[in-house]
């Protein structure tokens, strides 16, 4: 019942690579199959008469199940695959990801860009070049709602990058069409609510402007805190907001 990392007990390598990996397949979404071992483990344990350690294995397969139950299931052939759904107005564009393994959804990112001049092609090609430049666990295959202007490069790359073949489409029909549509809703959506939130933001700069009568709407804002110790060791530090909206990228500190 303790805590099994080597910093804190004497954990033979086998046992401790065997949970690690148990992890990392729950993480990619491996959990029917975790499921399926950890079952298979379970009934050996009980055969040998070991019959506490079948035990343990199986609350560990209830919570797994539980979890599983959470989860849902988009797309009946059980695959791997990331789709994702691009949506633009004059001035922006949202993104969003969705990450669907063994063909149950696991979760959705968005992506927002205010200032987003171009063509959905471009966008999505600078996207894709972005993401799974940082990002390791590429999927076989990735389905988007608007083809970069140079497919096979692009391919081509996402493979090189992955170590094995990565399909790239755009489909037409069936579930898969489905699913792009789901991404593509999710973005548009977020795009309205970009929209309403900007809307709201400069509502908030104008009351402010006529509340401390600016000639200028107080679009960045920085703000000071000095401190001292005794009148030594002086230090000061500067936050930063943008129509409404704190910027950490900006903040900074000084001696």
């Amino acid at each position: 019942g303790l805590c099994l990392g080597p910093c804190c007990l004497d954990v033979g390598e086998k046992v401790y690579r065997a949970i690690v990996d148990e992890v990392i397949a729950f993480l990619r979404g491996r959990t029917p199959a975790l499921v399926k071992q950890i079952k298979k483990d379970m009934e050996a344990a009980a055969k040998r008469k070991a019959y506490e350690k079948a035990a343990v294995m199986r609350d560990k397969m209830f919570a797994l199940e539980k979890t599983l139950e959470k989860q849902v299931c988009v797309i009946s052939d059980f695959k791997d695959r990331d789709i994702i759904g691009l949506e633009q107005d004059d001035n922006a564009a949202a993104i969003i990801l969705l990450r669907v393994r063994g063909g149950f959804l696991l979760g959705q990112r968005q992506y927002l860009f205010e200032s987003a001049a171009g063509a959905p092609e471009a966008k999505m090609t600078n996207f894709l070049q972005q993401l799974y430049d940082e990002q390791r666990e590429i999927p076989p295959e990735i389905l988007v709602s608007h083809l970069p202007g140079e497919k096979i490069l692009m391919a081509a790359f996402l493979s090189d990058r992955r170590g094995k073949r990565v399909t790239l489409t755009r489909p037409q029909r069936g579930e898969k069409v489905n699913l792009v549509r789901m991404a593509k809703q999710n973005a548009r959506r977020a795009l309205r609510e970009m929209a309403h939130s900007a809307a709201l933001n400069l509502a908030l700069i104008e009351r402010l402007q006529r509340s401390l009568q600016m000639e200028k709407l107080p679009r960045r804002i920085e703000c000071f805190d000095n401190s001292n110790l005794y009148g030594t060791n002086q230090v000061a530090a500067m936050v930063v907001f943008k129509d409404a909206r704190p910027y950490p990228s900006e903040y900074r500190r000084y001696k």
